[in-house]
């Protein structure tokens, strides 16, 4: 028993050697591009919907609002490093005494690379 074209709905034959995707077979003659008509090959054809297109002419897929949910947490996660301070031993200096501590912002500690090194 013989199979029908997607595109012209008409019998495939053996003989014919039509081209199969997974949603139907194509007459030689009829796989081509849904837009522009261009003749397709397996390895040119891009498949959407049902449809074979040309790579010029696939549909774009429209972004979707759905966001991983680790994503969203790793995002809206606090900073390790916010607003967190490093406290010092003062100098004697304060009003405070000889054993105050002092304040300062915290900064990330740059490593140096090559200062100390010897060949």
């Amino acid at each position: 028993m013989s199979s029908k074209c997607v595109r012209c709905e008409k019998s495939i034959y053996a003989a014919d050697k039509p081209q199969k995707m997974s949603h139907g077979e194509y007459h030689n003659g009829c796989f081509k591009c849904s837009v522009c008509q261009s003749k397709l090959s397996m390895a040119t054809v891009n498949s959407a919907d049902g449809e074979v297109f040309c790579k010029n002419h696939v549909p774009k897929m429209a972004p979707t609002s759905t966001i991983d949910v680790t994503t969203a947490a790793a995002l809206n996660a606090p900073d390790s490093t916010f607003n967190q301070r490093e406290f010092t031993k003062g100098d004697g200096s304060s009003s405070y005494g000889a054993g105050a501590v002092g304040m300062s912002d915290a900064k990330p500690k740059a490593p140096t690379f090559g200062s100390n090194r010897t060949i």
